[in-house]
């Protein structure tokens, strides 16, 4: 949804983003939460599995919340 909406009406990208930002939040706790429940079932040892998968999706968001999303929020302010 994200990047159609920045190409075609980067001067309105602002409402998308804080979207997902919020979901990112939301993510980050779900995740908590997982890595929690999973760390009482299995023991202090994360498996490999989940470890990735946290590992990656953290990468995910701090690569749209640090890079791409003030990127964008820059370019729509320059075309203002």
């Amino acid at each position: 949804m994200l990047f159609p909406w920045l190409r075609g009406r980067a001067d309105t990208a602002a409402v998308p983003i804080r979207a997902m930002q919020l979901e990112h939040a939301d993510t980050m706790g779900i995740l908590q939460a997982v890595h929690e429940v999973a760390a009482r079932v299995a023991g202090a040892a994360a498996s490999p599995a989940l470890t990735h998968v946290e590992r990656t999706l953290c990468e995910h968001i701090h690569l749209e919340n640090n890079v791409l999303f003030p990127r964008a929020l820059e370019v729509m302010s320059s075309r203002r």
